[in-house]
């Protein structure tokens, strides 16, 4: 790949998740839908909040490193996702079921 990032990397991660963000009709730059490395009560970051239009949190999301432990970044997740009071999602569950409807109901408000 181009710039030696590799497909493994919390790096590309992002990029992808931005990526299908912006696919999914998310403003990545209006400060207000979508939080980058928010910083919660307890002092951890949350790599994405996303946000509806009063800006309440809908959901977290997390890159990892695809040699990341799928538990421990299960546990990170759930424990972020109880800090903002919003249901724990697999990346893979959360964009098949949650992130259209999450883009359908904030388009609708």
């Amino acid at each position: 790949m181009c710039n030696g990032m590799s497909g493994s990397t919390e790096a590309f991660s992002r990029t992808r998740i931005d990526a299908l963000l912006k696919d999914a009709s998310w403003n990545l730059a209006d400060g207000l839908s979508v939080l980058f490395e928010h910083v919660l009560l307890d002092g951890t970051r949350a790599e994405y909040v996303l946000c509806d239009r009063q800006g309440r949190p809908m959901a977290v999301l997390e890159a990892k490193w695809a040699s990341t432990d799928p538990i421990t970044a299960q546990n990170q997740g759930r424990h972020y996702a109880e800090q903002l009071g919003v249901p724990l999602q697999t990346f893979d569950r959360f964009r098949r079921n949650f992130l259209g409807k999450i883009c359908a109901e904030f388009d609708s408000q």
